[in-house]
């Protein structure tokens, strides 16, 4: 019985951790929008604390240029929002470099920050933006993160207008396969309580 109970105490303290990073998600990119200094660039989410800048474009022009997390896409969430990575202001990014790892300050993770911008800290301007959003998954018509029979309706319907015979190749070819959200996605609080219930229903080992 004390075997279950120390395993019923170690899943009840794990649960808490199985919470965090619920939006985003690990795997959910940023495309930014270029708005001044030529700002490019893809940033994916690594893991609760570190992302990755891809293709990073930028003309290295500015006063104080960092990279900000904010709750949304807008200038005043990025006026209040977390200040991540090195100075930008400087040489030239060209898109030609190697990625961009950025780690979040200590005991900081991207919960609950859900946009980035390339952000011009001393006059509140953004020189390029975006929303974490799912990978697109190739065939996925109806943007619910999985290639399903659902797309197939949504490719019927827009046969000849919207989408054409190669759309329905990249369905077939895809059916199946989801989006990085889908792959790294939260398990839901119940499952620990079903374990829960399960040990405590399981007879103790006689001895």
């Amino acid at each position: 019985m004390l075997r279950y109970a120390t395993l019923l105490v170690t899943l009840v303290a794990v649960t808490p951790s199985l919470a965090q990073l619920t939006s985003p998600q690990v795997g959910w990119q940023a495309d930014l929008e270029t708005h001044f200094h030529d700002v490019a660039g893809l940033v994916t989410i690594v893991d609760e604390d570190t992302i990755r800048v891809d293709d990073f474009v930028f003309d290295g022009q500015g006063l104080d240029v960092l990279f900000y997390l904010g709750a949304e896409n807008t200038n005043q969430a990025f006026t209040n929002g977390l200040p991540i990575g090195p100075q930008l202001v400087g040489p030239a990014f060209d898109g030609m470099q190697e990625p961009l790892i950025i780690d979040l300050p200590a005991g900081e993770t991207l919960e609950g920050y859900n946009a980035i911008s390339v952000w011009c800290v001393d006059v509140y301007i953004s020189f390029g933006d975006a929303t974490f959003l799912p990978p697109v998954v190739e065939g996925d018509y109806s943007l619910d993160g999985r290639v399903d029979a659902a797309d197939y309706t949504v490719w019927r319907d827009g046969l000849g207008s919207e989408y054409d015979q190669s759309d329905y190749l990249a369905w077939r070819d895809n059916y199946g396969a989801s989006s990085a959200n889908e792959a790294f996605a939260v398990p839901e609080p119940i499952t620990a309580g079903l374990l829960i219930g399960l040990l405590l229903t399981m007879p103790a080992r006689k001895r």
